[in-house]
């Protein structure tokens, strides 16, 4: 099924941020079912030990791809167990002109679709359409790492 993916390769990286805030963050490209490239990055910020945001931004090319907001993202696991990510990219401090090809979802409500052993799959609401990116086990584990940071 995820022929062609590459091996775990950790990507995950800590910044520090605003207001004494740190930034745990992995970095990965993956293709949807169409074949498009999609840049994910799943970050957590925490403060003080408390975690304030769990995010997933999913990226696209530019006057390729058209995100619909606010739709949130559809996530099924591999035994087809189904949750709703809302979208929160009106909420984020990025510059509304990149919501046509940009979506910003919040995965704190969600956190239990992020079980280490099985892939998940991504359903992103488009103008044209909705297109689905497969997420494998090791991108899956990466993620994992993240929230055990």
């Amino acid at each position: 099924m995820f022929i062609g993916m590459p091996g775990a390769i950790a990507s995950i990286h800590t910044y520090p941020d605003k207001d004494q805030q740190v930034m745990y963050r992995s970095l990965q490209t993956l293709r949807d079912k169409r074949g498009q490239a999609w840049q994910t990055v799943f970050y957590k910020r925490v403060k003080d030990g408390v975690v304030g945001s769990l995010h997933l931004r999913l990226v696209g090319f530019p006057g390729v791809t058209e995100l619909v907001h606010p739709r949130s993202l559809h996530i099924v696991n591999g035994t087809g167990k189904a949750w709703d990510a809302p979208d929160v990219f009106a909420a984020s401090n990025l510059k509304p002109e990149l919501g046509m090809h940009v979506g910003e979802y919040d995965l704190k409500p969600v956190i239990d679709v992020l079980g280490t052993k099985r892939p998940l799959w991504l359903e992103i609401p488009l103008a044209e359409a909705t297109t689905t990116i497969p997420v494998p086990p090791f991108a899956v584990r990466e993620w994992q790492q993240v929230l055990d940071r």
